[in-house]
């Protein structure tokens, strides 16, 4: 049985080497950042989809509804109070993470089910629905950042090549 504190499924981007290797040339920091606004956009779409396709209570429990407490986390650590992390896209060194949160721990049950009651998945169709699209967006975010960031570069070399 799966603790939780991992991710059971995730994306892992392959193919996008020009790109990483473009946005390197920039330095670290900004092809982390680029890279965790890229992602977080990518998740976005799944964790929508998660909350639309999440069950519904009758609002007479206090809490949350599960399809209210869907939550997109970009580089949460596994295992790290994240009990809540089920599925997740990872591109690079950045992760983001759609789950629930401990408020509603339950969404394991609907999503999984027990011996009582049936599995409801929400958050694996959800993934298997926006995957595709998520892929294609983490792509367009790294150019569009790369993009940007040549612009910057080239902004810096022209008053550099002015001032000397």
């Amino acid at each position: 049985m799966a603790t939780g504190t991992e991710s059971l499924v995730s994306i892992q981007v392959h193919g996008l080497r020009e790109l990483e290797e473009e946005l390197a040339k920039f330095g670290p920091e900004v092809a982390k950042r680029t890279l965790r606004a890229a992602v977080k956009k990518a998740g976005e779409p799944i964790r929508e989809e998660a909350a639309r396709l999440a069950p519904r209570g009758t609002g007479d429990k206090k809490g949350p509804h599960l399809a209210d407490d869907i939550v997109l986390r970009i580089g949460a650590k596994k295992g790290k109070s994240f009990s809540e992390v089920l599925f997740g896209v990872e591109s690079g060194s950045v992760t983001a993470q759609i789950g629930f949160t401990k408020e509603t721990f339950y969404g394991m049950f609907q999503e999984f089910g027990t011996r009582f009651h049936a599995a409801h998945p929400f958050l694996r169709p959800a993934f298997d629905n926006e995957s595709e699209n998520a892929v294609r967006m983490i792509a367009a975010e790294l150019k569009r950042g790369i993009e940007a960031q040549a612009k910057k570069a080239a902004k810096r070399f022209s008053r550099f090549k002015r001032g000397a």
